[in-house]
């Protein structure tokens, strides 16, 4: 029953066919992030406007803050603007799935396009998060960590939520801890298939749930889904408005000095060159702990399959294409690197360090079709379960015994010309989390 969103899905695609040869200036056409529900509706006068004069700003020569505005305006704002459509169709999608069930008809094909749909809302996100910054990182990253807060996902706390709201119950999101929701509960909810509960006997209510005809638990899961796509539709809407050109416009915060942290254009710049540094996470995390690279993987067989992220939809691996490319945007200030749009490698230039930025296109090409041809062979998981630990260790990029291990390695190869090549050329500092990590 794919009935809701077929006007936003045709809104969809005029404006990113109209924005993405452009500039996403302030004009009629400018994506807005719309309610909760997702409608694409005005929200009055602009009232942060950038000056006239940087409404284009990948014409004429490159300059600071010309970057600032291009990474701000054509890179942050539309992936956020991407992200809160493909958010509000996930809302969308969920509720034709619910209604399926309640009606008791066949939702085979609802329930795979709910799941496709957070596919498409979980890998939109990733590219957001690939470089957070300002309004994702606020109040304690307080947004970030109600949309997606894996690896804290507390899943017995989920099954916990899904039984109280099943026997009459209500939920608080605002109190609600932050594991219990968000894209990763979504995918948990939507994708776990054996509706079996990870809590222990002790959780009576929970015991007696798992007892019900799975019809009825798939319903109950549902119903909880809806009340968490809902909250991450509240906190989408405001990291939506957060950049929108028509709104708060944060772009005009990375240039104006009204706020620390962004008082100055070099401040401005190190904050984005801070935000580069997510790959660390991707890296060290999303990567070498699941392959038994970092000292966190305390298993015997040296390896960790379980740590793998997006383990019920298997998506971990285009996770780390859509990450990969989020870095690759501003890094090269738009999606393609041959397209004159100004980023960290047109600065690298004006600062006369041009052979800094092609190594790390390179690597990070490389990085991709690693990545890609991976994932045409199966999940992070799977393949981490199957491969040979003494090859991973043997692995080298000239020796590439094994492919997951070498994808680690090329990463690192990114990692590292970021640390040592950029940050020197460009005299900014690292985060303090990062500093002189030189693996």
């Amino acid at each position: 029953m794919l009935k809701r969103g077929l006007t936003i899905i045709l809104s969809v695609t005029l404006m990113l066919n109209a924005s993405s040869c452009s500039d996403y200036k302030n004009s009629p056409a400018s994506p807005r992030g719309g309610n909760g529900g997702g409608d694409l509706t005005p929200r009055g006068p602009i009232s942060n406007q950038l000056p006239p004069e940087l409404l284009k700003p990948n014409q004429g020569d490159f300059s600071e803050t010309k970057m600032l505005v291009n990474l701000g305006l054509n890179v942050i704002a539309k992936n956020v603007s991407e992200y809160s459509l493909q958010a509000a169709l996930l809302k969308n999608r969920i509720d034709d799935y619910c209604e399926d069930l309640d009606a008791g008809s066949s939702s085979t094909a609802s329930e795979k396009a709910a799941q496709e749909q957070w596919k498409a809302a979980m890998l939109a996100y990733h590219k957001v998060a690939a470089a957070p910054l300002g309004p994702l990182l606020d109040d304690n990253r307080k947004i970030a960590e109600n949309i997606y807060s894996w690896p804290r996902i507390n899943l017995c706390g989920i099954d916990q939520d899904v039984t109280r709201l099943s026997s009459g119950g209500t939920l608080e999101m605002e109190t609600l801890a932050s594991n219990h929701k968000g894209l990763g509960a979504l995918e948990y909810l939507l994708f776990e298939s054996t509706r079996t509960s990870t809590c222990k006997a002790m959780y009576a209510k929970v015991m007696e749930w798992q007892k019900l005809p799975d019809a009825n638990k798939k319903r109950d899961r549902c119903v909880f889904a809806q009340v968490l796509v809902n909250d991450v539709m509240v906190h989408t809407k405001n990291l939506a408005q957060a950049w929108d050109p028509d709104t708060n416009n944060f772009t005009k915060t990375l240039i104006d000095g009204s706020r620390e942290g962004f008082k100055t254009t070099k401040e401005s710049i190190n904050a984005f060159s801070d935000s580069l540094f997510a790959i660390e996470e991707l890296k060290d995390f999303k990567l070498g702990s699941v392959l038994g690279l970092q000292e966190d993987c305390t298993n015997a067989d040296k390896k960790c399959p379980e740590m793998a992220e997006h383990p019920w939809s298997g998506l971990a691996l285009k996770a780390v294409m859509a990450q990969l490319n989020g870095f690759k945007a501003i890094f090269y200030g738009g999606a393609r690197s041959h397209v004159k749009a100004f980023g960290f490698d047109d600065y690298l230039t004006s600062m006369g360090h041009p052979e800094v930025a092609a190594p790390i296109e390179e690597a990070l090409d490389k990085a991709l079709q690693m990545a890609e041809a991976l994932d045409n062979k199966g999940s992070l998981q799977s393949q981490t379960t199957a491969m040979s630990v003494q090859k991973c260790l043997a692995t080298s990029l000239d020796d590439q015994q094994e492919p997951l291990c070498a994808l680690f390695l090329q990463v690192r190869e990114v990692t590292n010309d970021l640390k040592i090549e950029v940050l020197s050329a460009l005299s900014l500092s690292a985060p303090p989390t990062f500093q002189g990590d030189l693996d």
